[in-house]
């Protein structure tokens, strides 16, 4: 298995945009195919769409909510993962690698 791309907080965000646009294809196709996540996972559509997000670096979480992870490290140099879920306008959440509970963002400038 490859190494998962470390994000720095910047990158993570500033990829926000172009992974807004594939997490609102995934979830209307999702709703095309009556949500079923066999007949989601067999589409070649939602296959593109999926490798696109793994060409950015980061990957799907929660296919239903549209929940997208980041890897990054935090300031005292911890793995963490940064979730972003649609619609929101930012990273909202994170996650030491390791452990199983979210914790939210209130803001965060850097």
């Amino acid at each position: 298995m490859n190494e998962p791309k470390l994000f720095n907080w910047k990158e993570a965000c500033g990829a926000l945009v172009f992974v807004r646009k594939v997490v609102e294809d995934i979830l209307e196709l999702s709703k095309e195919q009556s949500w079923q996540e066999s007949s989601l996972s067999n589409s070649p559509r939602f296959s593109e769409l999926y490798q696109e997000l793994n060409l950015v670096g980061c990957h799907l979480r929660d296919v239903s909510k549209g929940v997208v992870g980041f890897y990054g490290k935090d300031s005292q140099g911890n793995l963490v993962e940064w979730c972003w879920c649609f619609p929101d306008k930012m990273i909202c959440w994170e996650k030491k690698v390791h452990s199983s509970r979210l914790y939210r963002l209130d803001s965060r400038e850097d």
